[in-house]
């Protein structure tokens, strides 16, 4: 697969919400975005580091992640996408699959062949196929990543309670001294977001 790498200047000075600002990206009126750049710090300036967001649409947030990291490989994951939106996000040197994040056995190549840093879940908001690609992509975390949920609010309450169920049962891993076998260092939750820390 195409490892491209990005190779502009980074906004140093700039915090990541005010980044934002060019980008129609819905991150920054959710007010994920500071509580983002607070997370995202460690990894920011490191070569290669794989960033793997699912659910495309337009490609705003994925052109948002080329800028922030600036030597970072940034992969999109969608069922479907706009007309032209493939086209521009790969002239931008964004990789993007077509893929469904329910289908565990493509997302779990996936995960395989980019081993990301962090992964951010923003398609469906259902919560079978958020568990499903939960479950296929978190073995292929890298040790200290993050895989992050957003808009558990756009679930309907029935969805939203089941996924938090399956959440809980991580969080009880991160409970037992010596016994977190999906190597499971922490589960937090903002507004809106899960975020789960591998060790």
């Amino acid at each position: 697969m195409d490892r491209k790498v990005n190779t502009h200047e980074p906004d140093i000075m700039t915090s990541l919400n005010d980044t934002a600002i060019r980008y129609n990206t819905d991150k920054r009126s959710h007010g994920y975005l500071p509580i983002y750049e607070r997370l995202f710090e460690p990894f920011r300036f490191l070569d290669g580091v794989t960033v793997m967001e699912i659910g495309v649409l337009g490609g705003e947030s994925l052109r948002l992640w080329h800028r922030w990291f600036p030597k970072g490989r940034i992969i999109g994951v969608d069922n479907r996408l706009p007309d032209g939106t493939l086209e521009s996000l790969t002239a931008d040197g964004i990789m993007v699959h077509l893929e469904n994040q329910g289908d565990e056995v493509a997302m779990d190549a996936l995960g395989a062949a980019y081993k990301p840093q962090i992964v951010i879940d923003d398609a469906g908001h259902q919560s079978s196929p958020q568990i499903a690609c939960l479950k296929a992509l978190w073995p292929h975390v890298a040790p200290g990543g993050l895989y992050i949920v957003e808009d558990l609010q756009s679930n309907d309450r029935d969805e939203a309670e089941r996924l938090l169920r399956h959440l809980e049962g991580w969080t009880r891993q991160v409970h037992r001294p010596g016994q977190a076998p999906w190597g499971v260092a922490s589960v937090h939750h903002w507004p809106g977001l899960a975020v789960i820390a591998k060790a």
